[in-house]
């Protein structure tokens, strides 16, 4: 079966999905992803299941976590319009 090696999925565990994303977007998580790149010769990054496995996210409890989204989530508004 063909498959694409571009395309990862990631399922959390005893987190939130969008923390998650918040924290791979934030500097912290570019900076470990960008210290991971597989593709050096291309601008595209290549992380692979072993490098994502290596990513170090720090998982506070989920009401903390939830508290994070709803954080950014009302400052994004704010942000955009600057």
């Amino acid at each position: 079966m063909p498959y694409d090696s571009h395309v990862l999925l990631i399922r959390p565990y005893k987190c939130l999905n969008k923390y998650i994303e918040i924290f791979i977007n934030g500097i912290e998580g570019q900076a470990q992803i960008n210290r991971s790149k597989g593709a050096k010769t291309t601008k595209q990054t290549e992380l692979g299941v072993d490098k994502t496995k290596n990513l170090l996210i720090p998982l506070p409890p989920l009401n903390e976590q939830q508290r994070i989204v709803d954080k950014v989530n009302q400052l994004l508004p704010q942000i955009s319009k600057l």
